[in-house]
């Protein structure tokens, strides 16, 4: 899944016409791809792919969450919000004082999707990918987009 996961996080959720919301609606599953999408080849110009909205918990900073469980879910294993803090916070084992300074550091851990942690291959790049590159198999694959 690497090329489709890299695909989706270059082209940016936006242009997918998905978004993080400060809106404090919080973490909400507006419906998840009736179909998971295994390779962007024969996609013509203008298709729009069935991504879930999912909005981030009211005062947190874990759009990157919320964009890594509309990922998760438009590939077909979604990963939860919840679960990728979780999985995070486990992870930097960061120290505090107290249980309110615990939770305010929680809802401020800031980030980018790494569903590489959830059974995902991904690889990360700050390069931009060239869109023909989109529909194109790495390392000789037969598909972008491999569980």
């Amino acid at each position: 899944m690497s090329l489709l996961l890299k695909s989706l996080t270059a082209a940016g959720l936006a242009s997918l016409s998905v978004s993080c919301s400060h809106s404090g609606i919080g973490a909400s599953n507006h419906g998840f791809a009736s179909s998971p999408v295994s390779s962007l080849a024969g996609l013509s110009k203008g298709t729009t792919l069935p991504v879930p909205f999912v909005s981030q918990p009211a005062s947190s900073n874990w759009c990157w969450a919320a964009s890594g469980e509309m990922m998760s879910a438009l590939l077909g294993k979604r990963v939860s919000t919840e679960s990728q803090v979780d999985e995070r916070w486990a992870r930097l084992d960061i120290q505090t004082k107290n249980a309110r300074s615990a939770e305010w550091k929680r809802l401020s851990l800031a980030g980018w999707p790494e569903l590489n942690h959830f059974g995902f291959d991904s690889e990360f790049t700050r390069e931009p990918l060239a869109i023909g590159s989109l529909a194109t198999a790495p390392s000789g694959s037969t598909t972008p987009c491999r569980a």
